[in-house]
């Protein structure tokens, strides 16, 4: 008994120093002090590496390459290339990230540089080791489909991964997908350059000893997959210089940073490598409070660089960053930025503390605003713009499209929220073909009633047909327009529930409720109802009708179709 007491608390003690180790090791590792530093060492091997391949555009992938390339070697260009994309068993090429922005890049250059980084136990992240080699395979496979008479016979499609990183077994499975993924980016909306060359992907890390080299004579156009950080088999190396140094160290910043981000860090690089351990907290927290304080202060007077249209519908819809709009000052007519000629009407989405919502004639000058905040807490972002923006931002931009204005949609940070929004516009109010189909009452111009067949005004007043094939299309023009883009899954997803469950118009229970409706509805617009026509509704034709939002009320359905103006249509039985 005495023995194995003994031996009990013996483990017990391993036990709770191993917890001690652990906590102590998970410490040093969320060290901001640490962190920063170790950011520096790898971003020097970062810009050792660009030094030797002259001529290669290095290009942060986001986000956590960006800690790693400063804004003189990046020049503002980024790729968005996910590690979840090549997790095993869960590999795919996104056509909500495909990255086709450095297609241009690849053929002026003879190669370009991706940087990443990767946290312990990794030689690199599967951003690089899978990801990146399942779009080159992709990319290649498509092209070869759009241009196949272009092409040379020995066009390069194979897949590449490094067979330090992945398997045999599982670059096979991948392998089974490449066509597949590559048929589906060819029948997309993006538009695909025919490349001189096929990209390969070629791998370098702090442990490559020999840089590899090209003439140019080669076949392919490299790919540098460059991973930042040196391998280290617990995560963390004690340095000489004061800090522990910890692999991958740009990796979720949220976890660690209070704040900052590669922007802040690489313009006050020397401050916070010259400061204390002590002191960096006060100092990165006095950082940020400035940074704070100057945004929304940078705007582009000149609105040239701060309007992002949608080139698919010629312009009508817009994206901004709510910050970076400026408080006065028209866009001009520019002969840069054509687009902005007409009079624009603005959804200004920002990050205030509590949602309500203002419409203001002239809040900016000449123009008409719509104004919304989200709630405080992130996570309730998804439902406000379901059941509150959406709602109200809708028939706003219907509205002032039928004016014959274009609209700019603005919010925090122009990669999410606003593109919801646009997203849900498209798909309501622009065909498969980018035409206006605004629906309702009125013509593509904006004018009364046109004269065609009933049939023909029936269709044009129920709409177009919205599937998900026709949401996916949308936010495949706005990728194509605006590559930063980036909707998380629950904003599609509160989109997508929107548009496909009627959510944007009144649900018809029972052939009463819809009579109810829209004799309701017809009497507070003023418009004149065929009471005969009103009897007709049943079951049936309210069951089978496509979505279309009306003026944020009610949709109607066979058997009624528009037969006069605007003010005091007149809706009557076929």
């Amino acid at each position: 008994m005495i023995e194995i007491a003994h031996a009990s608390h013996k483990n017990m003690s391993i036990t709770l120093y191993d917890k001690k180790g652990l906590a102590e090791i998970r410490k040093e590792s969320l060290d901001i002090y640490n962190r920063i530093h170790s950011i520096a060492e790898d971003a020097l091997f970062v810009e050792q590496v660009a030094e030797q391949y002259d001529g290669y555009p290095i290009i942060p992938n986001l986000r956590c390459g960006a800690w790693y390339v400063s804004p003189g070697l990046g020049a503002g260009r980024f790729a968005y290339f996910k590690s979840t994309d090549g997790h095993f068993n869960n590999w795919s090429f996104n056509l909500r990230r495909p990255n086709v922005h450095l297609l241009p890049i690849i053929a002026g250059n003879p190669g370009i540089i991706i940087v990443d980084s990767t946290r312990a136990g990794k030689r690199m992240p599967d951003a690089l080791s899978k990801t990146i080699p399942i779009w080159c395979a992709v990319m290649n496979k498509a092209i070869a489909k759009k241009f196949p008479s272009a092409i040379p016979h020995d066009w390069e499609t194979n897949l590449f991964t490094p067979p330090a990183s992945v398997s045999r077994q599982e670059h096979c499975q991948i392998e089974k997908r490449i066509e597949e993924w590559a048929e589906a980016l060819a029948e997309s909306e993006y538009e695909l350059p025919l490349l001189a060359k096929p990209v390969r992907p070629i791998w370098v890390d702090q442990s490559t000893t020999v840089l590899p080299t090209f003439s140019g004579s080669q076949g392919f156009t490299p790919l540098i997959c460059l991973s930042a950080s040196k391998q280290i088999e617990d995560g963390l190396e004690r340095r000489e210089h004061g800090f522990t140094y910890v692999q991958g160290s740009g990796d979720d910043h949220e976890l660690w940073g209070r704040g900052l981000n590669p922007d802040i860090f690489w313009s006050s690089r020397s401050t916070l490598l010259a400061t204390a351990r002590g002191d960096l907290e006060s100092v990165i927290d006095g950082l940020i409070d400035r940074h704070a304080s100057r945004e929304g202060k940078l705007a582009d007077p000149c609105w040239t660089s701060t309007l992002k249209p949608v080139h698919a519908i010629s312009g009508r819809l817009l994206l901004a960053v709510a910050s970076e709009l400026p408080d006065s000052s028209p866009p001009p007519a520019s002969a840069t930025f054509k687009c902005v000629s007409r009079r624009l009407a603005f959804v200004l989405i920002s990050s205030h503390t509590h949602g309500h919502t203002v419409e203001v004639d002239g809040d900016l000058p000449y123009h008409h605003t719509l104004r919304m905040s989200l709630p405080a807490s992130v996570s309730a972002h998804s439902n406000f713009l379901l059941y509150n923006i959406l709602p109200r931002a809708i028939p706003f931009i219907r509205k002032h499209l039928i004016a014959g204005e274009n609209v700019c949609v603005a919010c925090p940070t122009g990669k999410d929220v606003g593109p919801g929004v646009i997203v849900a516009a498209l798909s309501l109010f622009f065909g498969d073909d980018g035409d206006p189909r605004y629906g309702g009452d009125t013509d593509n111009k904006g004018g009364t009633a046109w004269k065609a067949s009933t049939s023909s005004r029936l269709k044009a007043f129920l709409g177009p047909k919205i599937d998900k094939a026709t949401i996916r299309k949308r936010l495949q023009w706005i990728i194509s327009s605006n590559p930063s883009v980036n909707p998380s899954r629950n904003t599609l997803k509160r989109v997508n529930e929107f548009l496909m469950s009627h959510l944007h118009h009144p649900h018809y229970a029972s052939p009463s409720s819809a009579s109810h409706l829209l004799v309701s509805n017809a009497q507070a617009r003023g418009w004149t109802l065929n009471p005969a026509s009103v009897q007709k509704i049943s079951m049936r034709n309210c069951a089978s009708i496509p979505s279309l939002y009306v003026e944020g009320t009610i949709r109607y359905s066979p058997p009624f179709i528009v037969t006069s103006g605007v003010t005091t249509p007149e809706i009557a039985s076929e």
